[in-house]
């Protein structure tokens, strides 16, 4: 009973993963298109940004799961994202004015932007679904089926959050509070990445 527990709590962790992870994607066309506009430059250097933080997480999550695979590291890794979007909430605006300044065609400066702000949030983010993966304790009979079932969790609320961030949360809240609402979508998984860390192991 506590491994369906702890299953479940995995399959959440990851959907609200995905959800935050896009949302903050939608809103990081809210926070560049004042100061670089909403042109294809500015979307491809953001996206590509997005992308690559990612796949470093990805390659990154996994060799540390493999090597720890301890929940405590979960933990750290969503209390870093909650701490990195509190502070780019309020910093945002002063990078890219300073950017702005570099005398640069506008696209680079777009993309140099997206880096500071949007990289390392990125990295974490992707750094979390091999660690949910190695915690989930499946048996070689059900691998391929909880590996998808993670990553369906993950894509669908990915899904989830573009359609409630970009539809109604920022036309009635403002960037600055959907970034807020991100980092409460985090904690939520700190908070359930506590009974997974009772029941998997020690700390």
């Amino acid at each position: 009973m506590e491994n369906v527990k702890n299953i479940y709590s995995i399959y959440i962790i990851a959907f609200l993963t995905g959800f935050s992870f896009m949302g903050y994607e939608i809103l990081g066309s809210r926070i560049l298109a004042p100061y670089f506009g909403g042109s294809v430059y500015t979307w491809g250097a953001m996206i590509s940004v997005f992308m690559f933080g990612l796949c470093v997480g990805y390659s990154l999550g996994g060799r540390l799961a493999d090597k720890r695979g301890k929940p405590i590291d979960l933990f750290l890794i969503f209390f870093a994202s909650v701490l990195m979007l509190l502070v780019i909430s309020y910093i945002s605006r002063i990078i890219c004015i300073i950017a702005l300044k570099i005398p640069v065609d506008t696209k680079y400066t777009a993309l140099l932007v997206s880096t500071v702000l949007f990289f390392i949030p990125s990295v974490l983010w992707g750094m979390v679904l091999p660690y949910l993966v190695s915690l989930s304790k499946w048996s070689k009979f059900t691998i391929g089926r909880t590996v998808g079932r993670i990553y369906a969790s993950s894509t669908g609320g990915s899904i989830f959050g573009v359609i409630i961030v970009s539809f109604y949360l920022v036309g009635y809240l403002g960037t600055g509070e959907c970034i807020r609402i991100m980092c409460l979508t985090l904690f939520i998984c700190i908070l359930l990445v506590l009974p997974v860390k009772r029941a998997v192991g020690k700390l």
